[in-house]
């Protein structure tokens, strides 16, 4: 079923990590959206973050991401909001080595 307790209200807490957290995994979190992508978006010490499986997350939410300039690992797999039009929002990551949709 996924992580059903995990939601945008949880994920306002995060940027008080962001200089320490390197990994985030929250496949199948089904609460999480744009909105919440805006704020892992400002965690800028990531270097690996699992989003599959979230089915309100959209390319909006996914240009946030950009921000997130250490990123070297990304998946977006079964994102049903997700076009490719995140590919171009995430081409500034010259150092995304893996992207998975």
């Amino acid at each position: 079923p996924g992580c059903v307790r995990i939601s945008n209200v949880g994920l306002a807490h995060l940027p008080a990590l962001r200089s320490v957290l390197l990994t985030l995994h929250l496949d199948k979190c089904i609460k999480i959206s744009d909105a919440g992508l805006a704020k892992v978006a400002q965690l800028t010490s990531l270097t690996s973050l699992r989003l599959a499986r979230c089915p309100d997350i959209t390319d909006e939410g996914v240009a946030a991401l950009a921000h997130c300039t250490r990123l070297s690992a990304l998946s977006l797999a079964h994102c049903s909001g997700v076009s490719e039009a995140s590919l171009f929002a995430l081409s500034g990551l010259t150092g995304l080595a893996s992207l998975e949709f």
